[in-house]
């Protein structure tokens, strides 16, 4: 009955307010090794939707000596729900307002002393840009802003958007879906491009993006030789290279973006990778984009990546296998 009953905590982690899917779309099972390209280790930067937002919080203040920048899409504070779900649930996600943020504050020092994550004294560098849409029935809004003010316990100066009227989802103008609605996949239109938002604070200007169907290549990659067996990672993920990059001689970037949970392209195929945007301004500026993937499983039943514990109670340090497997894919990447 216990294991029953965590089981429907964890479910109900992503399905507060909308639906599941009951169909899951196949594995390509494909064969490629991600390749090693001459990609700038000091320009490595992450973001992420919902869970993804939670992992890439998690990754910019374990990594924070390599990881420059961070995005985060309807997230929330460092190591909120202490490894728990029920935290995770009934107040990360439903009222942050309860939260003390230097109880947070005082875990990553105190983890850094443990030499268990980087010294998050590193944040006051890091480039932060974090959006909350005001009709977000799944995450509550006041989750950013609770995050702002750990950044800024680090003299981190994060940029803001807390205004769009938008539900559960990533904001992007390629999306279908009614900007305040919060449903699958998870892509919402409010005239707002989340993609270049966020790019363009992590990395400064961006050259216009063509508006043509990105010129480069997306590849589906074999995950399973990253990480253990316990990091519970998807067989593929999947990468996008501009043209430009594929040439040796050229130095690029390097972008990690993180689906949320139920937006794995188990389930949704590449309508993230896609439809996010990042792509489209990736394309003219030298950015190669890593699309990692979460897979659903016991303990996890909704794809969502690991911010509440459920692959041990070291998720949010460095040692954590999520994000061991994924620094191991971006090691990789930056390795030529």
């Amino acid at each position: 009955m216990r294991l029953f009953n965590v089981f429907c905590s964890l479910f109900l982690l992503a399905t507060q307010t909308f639906a599941a899917p009951s169909f899951k779309l196949p594995n390509p099972n494909p064969a490629e090794k991600l390749p090693a390209l001459n990609l700038d280790k000091n320009s490595i930067t992450v973001s992420g939707i919902s869970s993804g937002a939670f992992m890439a919080v998690q990754l910019g203040v374990a990594y924070s000596s390599q990881i420059k920048g961070v995005g985060v899409v309807a997230g929330g504070i460092y190591a909120c729900s202490e490894g728990k779900t029920d935290t995770a649930t009934n107040v990360c996600m439903k009222d942050p307002s309860s939260l003390k943020v230097e109880t947070y504050v005082t875990y990553a020092k105190t983890q850094f002393q443990k030499t268990q994550i980087d010294d998050p004294a590193n944040l006051a560098q890091q480039r932060v840009f974090i959006i909350n849409g005001t009709e977000d029935k799944v995450v509550a809004p006041i989750s950013g802003k609770k995050l702002e003010e750990f950044y800024k316990d680090f003299h981190a100066n994060p940029r803001t958007e807390f205004s769009l009227k938008m539900g559960h989802g990533f904001p992007s103008n390629k999306a279908k879906a009614k900007c305040e609605v919060s449903q699958f996949p998870w892509i919402n239109n409010c005239n707002y491009d989340g993609a270049k938002a966020i790019l363009e604070t992590l990395y400064g200007p961006l050259k216009q993006a063509s508006g043509n169907p990105p010129a480069g290549e997306l590849k589906t990659f074999d995950q399973t030789e990253f990480g253990s067996a316990n990091a519970k990672m998807l067989d593929y993920g999947n990468l996008y290279i501009p043209a430009e990059c594929k040439d040796p001689k050229t130095s690029c970037r390097l972008h990690v973006a993180l689906h949320g949970c139920l937006q794995a392209p188990s389930l949704v195929q590449k309508s993230f990778v896609a439809d996010a945007g990042y792509n489209d301004w990736a394309d003219k500026n030298k950015i190669v984009i890593l699309y990692p993937a979460a897979t659903m499983g016991v303990g996890n039943p909704n794809g969502c990546w690991d911010w509440f514990g459920y692959t041990g109670e070291n998720y949010a340090v460095k040692s954590a296998s999520q994000m061991t497997a994924i620094m191991s894919m971006v090691q990789r990447l930056t390795s030529n």
